[in-house]
Formats: structure tokens, C-alpha cells, sequence
């Protein structure tokens, strides 16, 4: 931890200790570790009022939809299934406004193939382990790929499950997020947004930068950081979908652990 306190200059060991001595007496509240309570605070701006209320809803939410949250074995057949269709994975590199960023992309066009709940599920065991290894970033990016996406895919998406990811992706997530930008877009892309629009603050919406041409993403995300299938020097689609398998799998003990002892027990909250 002496690296990340010598980094950051705002955090303060004090304030962390804070946090640590207030989780220690939330009963409810699952324990965290130094270094998780340091990503809070950063993602609050060292706020110790919003950080307190963003741990709180952080594990609550989590708590209380098993649906995406729970059942997170990194070796069942449904994750396996998501991720030979569909790629989530952190860039190596930041994009042009400093901050990192996470790309989502279609393996296989096959809208058959898409489950909209198991998808989400796995989106976000990749989402937790950027937030523990990029957590310190000045801001963090979302990367959405278009290509491929069809009125298959639209219509196979769950509001169910929407309902329960989307608030916790925009409010609840350790992370300062900068920009969502969505590439190689089309009409869909439009009727896309309408479906999750409902579920978005507006501070959110106005961070989407919607871009129907590449040339276009490049101002924000220099090429050279996509893989060789968005025209870029990155890794190839089939390299990093092996790197996000072989993440979910070494950390398949945590992401298991998230179910069993990362849960509120609402009997022991004090009323």
C-alpha cells in the first residue's frame, strides 16, 4: 500500500483507517481490505459521507440480485458459453483523455447465442477485477463495439435484468467513469440506447459518444490501441478472448468467495 499512498497524494491512511473502522462496526457489512477501502474513497474523490453511502449500496445492491450477482462460477457452462460469444476486457493501454478503459465486443454475430442475464453476470466478474487492478485510474472508459449486433440481439435483451445492472453500472461501480463511446454504430445503435435510456441518469447519458465511423474513434482512442480487428496493433480478438478466460479462471476462488462471504446479512442490520 505505500506505493498507492505515495501515488495519490489526496488519500490519506487516516481516512482509509475511517472507512475501515466504519465497516468493522456495520455488522451487515461483509469486511474489505485496505486497498479496497483506498478504491472507494478514490471513487468518491476522498469524500468520506459518499464513500460510506457508496460501500453501503455497493454490497446491498449486490446482495439483493443473486440474478447477476450471484452464481459466479468462472468454470460453469454458462460462462463459458458467454465468453466464446462475447468479449469484455480492459484495454492495456489509456485512451487519448488519460483515462482506462474496458472494450465490450461481439465474438460471434449468431443473436442465438446471446443470453442477456448470463452475459451480464460475466460482465460484471470482469468488471470487479478492472475496478481492483485500474481502480486508482484518473477515470475509466467504456468501449462498446456495434459490429455484429443485430435486432436478434435487441430482443433477446432481459429489462428484468437491465433493470437490475444498469443502476448499479452508473452509480455503484468503485470507478470514476469518463466516457461511454460506442463504435462502428448503426441505426440499431439508436434503438439500442432507447431500450437502457429509461434506466439512465442524464449525467450518464451525456457522457455516450456515439462515433459511425472509426476514423471518428480514433480522435479519442489512439488506433494503435484496438485489437487487429478494429484496425489497430493491440492483440487479436481470439488472443484477448483467451486473456479474459484465463482472468475469470485464476480468480475463480474470489469470484465464488464474492458469493459465500461478500454479502449483506440484513438480520444484523441495525434498524
Amino acid at each position: 500500500m505505500d506505493d498507492i499512498y505515495r501515488e495519490n497524494k489526496e488519500l490519506n491512511k487516516s481516512d482509509v483507517e475511517e472507512i475501515l473502522t466504519w465497516i468493522n462496526n456495520q455488522s451487515h457489512l461483509p469486511k474489505i481490505t485496505e486497498y479496497e477501502a483506498a478504491i472507494f474513497l478514490h471513487a468518491r474523490y476522498y469524500e468520506l459521507t459518499e464513500t460510506k453511502k457508496l460501500i453501503e449500496m455497493y454490497f446491498t445492491h449486490r446482495t439483493k440480485n443473486p440474478s447477476i450477482f450471484g452464481n459466479r462460477d468462472a468454470h460453469a457452462e454458462e460462462v463459458k458459453l458467454v465468453t466464446d460469444n462475447l468479449l469484455f476486457i480492459p484495454f492495456s493501454k489509456p485512451l487519448c483523455d488519460g483515462s482506462s478503459a474496458l472494450l465490450v465486443t461481439l465474438l460471434d454475430d449468431d443473436a442465438k447465442k446471446f443470453n442477456c442475464k448470463a452475459s451480464l453476470r460475466v460482465g460484471t466478474m470482469m468488471v470487479d477485477w478492472w475496478h481492483m487492478n485500474h481502480g486508482f485510474s484518473s477515470s475509466a472508459s467504456v468501449v462498446v463495439n456495434m459490429k455484429g449486433a443485430s435486432l436478434g440481439h435487441l430482443i433477446r435483451l432481459s429489462i428484468m435484468s437491465l433493470r437490475v445492472f444498469v443502476p448499479f453500472a452508473q452509480e455503484y461501480v468503485p470507478l470514476r467513469i469518463k466516457h461511454i463511446h460506442f463504435i462502428n454504430t448503426n441505426r440499431l445503435t439508436q434503438r439500442f440506447i432507447g431500450v437502457i435510456k429509461p434506466f439512465l441518469k442524464k449525467e450518464i447519458i451525456d457522457l455516450m459518444c456515439i462515433h459511425t465511423t472509426m476514423e471518428s474513434a480514433y480522435e479519442y482512442i489512439p488506433r494503435e490501441n484496438f485489437p487487429a480487428e478494429l484496425g489497430g496493433t493491440w492483440k487479436t480478438f481470439a488472443e484477448l478472448q483467451q486473456d479474459m478466460k484465463e482472468i475469470l479462471t485464476k480468480n475463480s476462488k474470489y469470484f465464488l468467495e464474492e458469493d459465500t462471504e461478500r454479502a449483506v446479512n440484513e438480520s444484523l442490520r441495525i434498524k
